[in-house]
């Protein structure tokens, strides 16, 4: 399932989760979530880095591009708050 593997991706780069957010997406019976993470960094206790940032979005937006077979689509944001 993709939330192990974006679990591993958290744990690989340091990460943790302080609140996470899943919505249901199923306009067209696909079976689709938005999903929205609050995440702090294990090495500095705070905000990542913007290179931080950067490189989990491209390793995020690769792994879902391989699991659910997306090309040119739209993944959405990964934004710092």
């Amino acid at each position: 399932m993709i939330m192990s593997h974006i679990t591993a991706v958290f744990q690989r780069r340091h990460i943790t989760v302080c609140r996470a957010h899943v919505e249901a997406m199923d306009e067209f019976g696909v079976g689709r979530a938005q999903h929205a993470y609050h995440v702090l960094s294990l090495r500095d206790q705070g905000k990542l880095q913007a290179a931080e940032l950067q490189q989990v979005k491209a390793e995020l937006e690769e792994l879902i591009r391989k699991n659910l077979g997306t090309a040119e689509e739209p993944l959405g944001t990964l934004e710092e708050v």
